[in-house]
This record gives C-alpha cells, sequence and structure tokens, in this order.
C-alpha cells in the first residue's frame, strides 16, 4: 500500500525472490503524494503517467486466466452447438486441401453462419467486461493499463487453449466425427499441425486488437458510469 507517513511521498513495495521477503523504497521527490481519485475522474486515471496506483497484477493475472479458461469453455461449447446445426458452417477454417475436396459450405450453413459468428464475437467481447468488474470489486479500480493487461491475457488464454486443446489435440490426434468433413475422412491434412500453429501466430494479432478494443470500452463505460453516478 502506498505510505507517506513521514515524507509525504508515496513509497512502492516490491516483490522480491518469489515472495520471500518485501523490499520498500520511495520515489523521492518524483511523485507526491495525492488524495484519493474520486469516482468523477477515476476513469481518466488509466492516461495519467503520473498517477501512481498499487494494483495487484497477481490477482489480476490469475483472474484474467480464469477468465480466458471461461471464454474457452464458452467459445468451445458454442462451436459445437454451430457444428451440430451444419458440420461446414467454418469449413473456411480448415486446412485448403480439405476445403478443396470437400467444395463450398451448404446453403444452411451459410444462412445460419452470420448469426453464430455475431453470438462468438459478442461473448469474445462480454466475457472479458464482465471479468473487469469482478476484478474492479476487488480493487477498487481498474484503469486502462491493467484492463489491457487483463484483456490480452484472457484473449491470449483462448488462443493457446484453440491451438492446443482444439486444434492439436481434437482435430488433429483424436478427429472426432463431428470435426471430419463428410467425403474427407483419412485425409493426411487433418493431421496438419503446422497450419494450426500458423493460426495460433495470426490469432496473436487479433489478441493485440481484441484487447486494445476491450480495454477502450472499459474506460469509456466507467466514464459513463461515473457520470450518470454523479449526476444522480
Amino acid at each position: 500500500m502506498p505510505n507517506k507517513a513521514c515524507s509525504g511521498f508515496v513509497g512502492v513495495c516490491g516483490f522480491d525472490n518469489h515472495f520471500s521477503g518485501f523490499g520498500f523504497f520511495l520515489l523521492s521527490g518524483i511523485f507526491p503524494a495525492r488524495p484519493q481519485t474520486t469516482n468523477a475522474n477515476r476513469w481518466a486515471a488509466g492516461f495519467n503517467i503520473s498517477e501512481v496506483k498499487v494494483l495487484d497484477w497477481q490477482l489480476m493475472f490469475y483472474d484474467a486466466l480464469i477468465y480466458g479458461l471461461v471464454l474457452s469453455l464458452v467459445l468451445t461449447i458454442l462451436t459445437a452447438i454451430s457444428g451440430t446445426i451444419a458440420l461446414d458452417m467454418f469449413v473456411d477454417k480448415y486446412p485448403p486441401d480439405i476445403k478443396e475436396k470437400y467444395g463450398p459450405m451448404s446453403p444452411r450453413a451459410a444462412r445460419l453462419r452470420p448469426l453464430i459468428a455475431a453470438l462468438l464475437f459478442i461473448t469474445i467481447f462480454v466475457i472479458p467486461i464482465i471479468g473487469l468488474f469482478a476484478l474492479q470489486a476487488q480493487v477498487d479500480s481498474v484503469p486502462f493499463l491493467p484492463a489491457l493487461a487483463f484483456s490480452g491475457i484472457a484473449l491470449l488464454t483462448f488462443n493457446t487453449f484453440d491451438l492446443i486443446i482444439l486444434d492439436w489435440l481434437f482435430f488433429c490426434t483424436i478427429q472426432p466425427r463431428s470435426m471430419v468433413l463428410p467425403g474427407t475422412e483419412g485425409m493426411t491434412a487433418y493431421r496438419d499441425y503446422r497450419f494450426h500453429f500458423v493460426g495460433f501466430l495470426k490469432g496473436l494479432g487479433f489478441t493485440a486488437f481484441g484487447s486494445l478494443l476491450i480495454a477502450a470500452f472499459w474506460v469509456i463505460l466507467q466514464w459513463v458510469i461515473t457520470l450518470f453516478s454523479s449526476a444522480a
């Protein structure tokens, strides 16, 4: 916690040697102590580099990992449901050899895909926001940079889960019938691990962009909430 009992300056606790002890030092003369940020301007603190905030980053990382796993589970369920409705709904995500042999997706899949895609996008956006509200309930304030880190970890968790569990384990190794398109059974392209790893690398770009979008929305949402709270 910040300490300004003697000098009037903010002190910061540093964690050393895997929490075996604490190091304490003063930011002497650099960041004078300030009153606690009010609700009306809390949203702006994330952009103020002179604002010293003590955040439990270990808690943030743990919560982001948990919500990343929740996101992975929910998206897996939604994807399984979409496969039940129309197995070829995401045929464009299959390796090129399989896409070429199978052909275009069915009219039913093409008709329902926009709805399923919108549902997946909303899920990817909403679950990290719910996680940020849960984190804020524990630490009182989550400014932009911690929200960015939280969102990035959550989305990266899903991207990693998608590669290792869904792609490499199920799609490439186990190959359940629910993932094998009719007429493509036994194709060697189903064991193209490299194809999915390249997809994972492309997903890192989505992770970066998505976390920026979620963090920006979070800051705007906090500003709107505090604005209405002040008006009330």
